[in-house]
């Protein structure tokens, strides 16, 4: 325990404000996305294959705010991308209470999908700007304490909220939003990099998006992470629906399955996330994606709630490894200058899987049986972890050529 205070202690106060930062929006994102799915299908009369291709549009949008908040960080700054993507998050969370058709949401869906993730770059290049390498995957374990503490808070806030006005749940997560801006605007300080960047990858590749995509080692990184967290993606589309519908078990009970996976994290994250520190960052990745795969595995043979809550620990375990370790990974794959660009395309992995994951998985619903996701995912992740195993060698001479783990 003195152990972990002390590392505590030697992070710099900006971070904190960060993680706070994350703690507040997440618990209003949390309280709302658990049960979004249903307030489709059930408020606005929806089907889950038209919630799926609307969720699939939101998240393929949300691919150019990725690359575009990415672009912003590296060229006009940390602090002003950030502050941008809080405050039109606020807008749209508040044009959301005003819908009352399915018609009337599709806009707003898209104006989501478009700024929705403008401030995730910035944030991941924040933390990296102000953090070593050898103490990053640490770093960013912190911040996941703070996002899922509030998920921890926020679906059984939302549960029971949604029970009563689906508007209110829309203006409190505003609310939480606008919060958070106006305290990054007053207390966090511009951190982008000035001078000669410090360059990880060939300068032959030039700047910008071309240097990211000709990073072959990373690109391979970016694929395996996708057929990974297809299962993932489920867990905030198919599954609420899937335990009401085909098993009759009500919001509340999935929003005390997202605060396990909440708690979880924030007991054991940090812990973690120095046991794994030591390792080769491909055979950690290749640990997690097994570990999801038969956590995925075994959500396709739960019938009863207890069943459900051990298959979401297990998922969870695989989540604690995978989550900082793929985020380090990329902060030490990129140069200085294209860090946001970097932290772009990686978070394009969770745009990409989203996407796919609510367009198959919707579709899927109608047509099949619903336990085929859930296996077919396993498959999947096996698959990635195994390809995280192969790529060991390849990540091991990137990090001795740039001088990180």
């Amino acid at each position: 325990m003195h152990r972990f205070t002390k590392a505590f202690k030697t992070f710099p106060p900006q971070l904190w404000l960060l993680c706070l930062g994350a703690l507040l929006t997440s618990i209003g994102n949390a309280a709302v996305f658990p049960f979004f799915t249903v307030y489709l299908n059930q408020k606005l009369g929806a089907s889950m294959t038209l919630v799926g291709a609307l969720l699939s549009l939101n998240s393929f949008l949300s691919l150019f705010s990725q690359t575009i908040g990415g672009e912003l960080a590296d060229r006009w700054g940390r602090k002003s991308t950030i502050l941008l993507g809080l405050a039109t998050g606020a807008v749209v969370w508040l044009w959301m209470g005003t819908v009352r058709s399915i018609v009337a949401i599709i806009p707003v869906l898209i104006a989501a999908g478009l700024i929705g993730n403008l401030s995730g770059p910035a944030t991941q290049s924040m933390i990296a700007d102000l953090i070593p390498s050898e103490r990053r995957t640490e770093a960013y374990s912190l911040q996941r304490i703070a996002v899922n503490l509030g998920f921890a808070i926020g679906p059984a806030i939302g549960g029971f909220i949604a029970t009563r006005s689906y508007v209110l749940l829309f203006i409190s997560a505003a609310v939480l939003v606008l919060i958070v801006a106006f305290i990054f605007a007053l207390f966090i300080r511009e951190t982008k990099p000035e001078g000669e960047p410090i360059l990880a990858v060939d300068p032959q590749n030039g700047n910008g998006y071309k240097a990211v995509l000709k990073d072959r080692l990373f690109m391979a990184f970016c694929l395996l992470s996708i057929l990974s967290m297809l299962g993932y993606a489920q867990i905030m589309t198919t599954l609420p629906v899937y335990m009401k519908k085909w098993h009759n078990i009500s919001e509340a009970y999935f929003g005390t399955l997202m605060s396990i996976n909440g708690g979880m994290i924030v007991l054991l994250q940090f812990p973690i996330a120095r046991l794994v520190e030591p390792f080769n960052k491909a055979i950690s990745l290749a640990a997690g994606s097994l570990i999801y795969a038969f956590g995925f595995t075994m959500v396709g043979f739960s019938g009863a709630f207890y069943l459900f809550a051990i298959s979401m620990a297990v998922i969870t375990l695989g989540e604690l490894v995978i989550a900082p370790v793929s985020t380090a990974f990329t902060a030490d794959l990129a140069p200085e200058h294209l860090r946001g660009r970097y932290m772009g395309v990686s978070g394009l992995t969770w745009g990409i899987s989203f996407a796919l994951g609510a367009l198959v998985g919707g579709a899927a619903m109608d047509r099949i049986d619903p336990r085929f996701i859930w296996f077919g995912s396993g498959v999947l992740s096996a698959l990635a972890g195994i390809g995280f195993i192969v790529i060991k060698q390849f990540v091991k001479r990137r990090f001795q050529k740039a001088g990180a783990r």
